[in-house]
């Protein structure tokens, strides 16, 4: 990730030696600064005031250190009382006395249902400007260009008393996007220029397959959803599996009933493991890089508990056979290697649980999952525009 400041002509970014670092390079040249460590990073801004705002990835809330360095401090917190999920996003408004930023809810399917806040920074106060919309732009035609469905839409902005007017406007169809991430592959210089990786919305969809030893694929027969980590119950009755997306919740699928039941509600809850029995399920929950292990039967005949395990972060990897105990990784505050996982989801780096896939006990069929989204909405080209600001000021006064 980096985010480029016109004024002094400097980039920043996270780099990875052992943890991660925030650091700031001058274009021109010599060594990067580290700015302070942080738990991942996911999105920046550098504001005029030489404030530099940032999402930490643990907990995923708005923070903000002077660009010269020092510690960190929130900026705003994510309110999970009023149904607030993570921050994403930010995005400094002209002047330094307001930050734009994705705002994800319990009650969004996915990031094309999230909320566009604004933080005045003078104040602490924050308000939502547009609901329905992910990744806020500012362009110097004084309008909010945020994605929606692949699309990019504009709506005028008063920068002064921090409200949007009149009503938004498509000004750009079909740019790469994630409803599941929030992502959208576009960017706005402040002289109005715009780039952009042409493609489409990636909604998520991934569809459940049986696939025998010969390779021959049969569908589950449930809808296309963000599925991932599918685990068969020990009796081969049930399927425990996470949906993704704005909320990560895991659900139980029972095969002879064709029922689907949502077994959390948190919207931070992911991968599920069973008990030898298939009587209980483990599974790591709460903000990310910040995961505790909790337990809870599977008929869900009591509330969820969570287990005594240490570490900063915590996910479960297996049950011993007489289901007693649990392996499981844990992040430390100690520095060291961190090697990588493997390939990851949205939802933080893999363990060695967290396969894609998943086998029954007779060792015939494999349970896996089609990412047909993915594999469809893919581009090869950037797009540069240079005095976009001008369409979309032409585009928005059709309205």
């Amino acid at each position: 990730m980096a985010v480029h400041h016109g004024r002094n002509r400097q980039l920043f970014g996270s780099a990875s030696s052992g943890r991660n670092q925030l650091r700031k390079a001058a274009l021109s040249g010599g060594a990067p600064v580290t700015l302070c460590i942080v738990d991942g990073f996911a999105g920046g801004a550098w504001a005029d005031d030489d404030t530099v705002y940032f999402i930490a990835a643990s907990p995923g809330r708005l923070m903000r250190i002077p660009a010269a360095g020092g510690q960190p401090q929130e900026a705003a917190t994510i309110d999970f009382a009023k149904g607030e999920r993570i921050h994403k996003f930010p995005c400094a408004l002209p002047g330094g006395q307001a930050v734009l930023f994705t705002v994800a809810m319990a009650d969004a399917e996915t990031f094309d249902d999230a909320r566009v806040a604004v933080l005045d920074t003078r104040t602490g106060q924050r308000k939502t400007l547009i609901e329905g919309g992910t990744h806020p732009r500012y362009s110097p035609s004084g309008h909010i260009v945020y994605a929606r469905a692949g699309n990019l839409l504009a709506v005028r902005c008063d920068p002064e008393a921090l409200a949007v007017v009149g009503q938004p406007v498509t000004v750009l169809e079909g740019v790469l996007m994630s409803v599941n991430s929030g992502v959208a592959n576009f960017d706005i210089s402040a002289s109005g220029d715009l780039v952009y990786v042409p493609g489409g919305a990636d909604k998520g969809g991934r569809t459940l397959v049986w696939v025998d030893r010969n390779g021959s694929a049969e569908p589950l027969g449930l809808p296309p959803r963000s599925y991932l980590h599918p685990r068969i119950s020990p009796d081969d009755h049930q399927l425990a599996i996470e949906i993704e997306g704005p909320n990560h919740d895991f659900y139980v699928y029972d095969f002879a009933r064709s029922v689907l039941s949502k077994m959390t509600t948190d919207g931070v809850s992911h991968w599920p493991v069973w008990s030898p029995d298939g009587t209980q399920l483990v599974y790591r929950a709460g903000p990310m890089a910040g995961f505790k292990l909790w337990e809870m039967p599977a008929d869900r005949s009591r509330p969820a508990a969570q287990l005594p395990a240490e570490g900063i972060s915590q996910s479960a990897e297996s049950w011993s056979p007489d289901g007693h105990a649990i392996a499981y990784t844990a992040v430390t505050p100690e520095a060291g290697a961190h090697y990588s996982h493997g390939m990851s989801a949205s939802c933080g780096p893999p363990g060695a649980t967290s396969s894609n896939y998943d086998v029954t006990a007779d060792g015939r069929r494999f349970l896996m999952i089609r990412d047909d989204d993915q594999d469809r909405v893919t581009s090869k080209q950037i797009v540069v525009v240079q005095g976009w600001a001008d369409e979309v000021r032409r585009l928005s006064a059709r309205t």
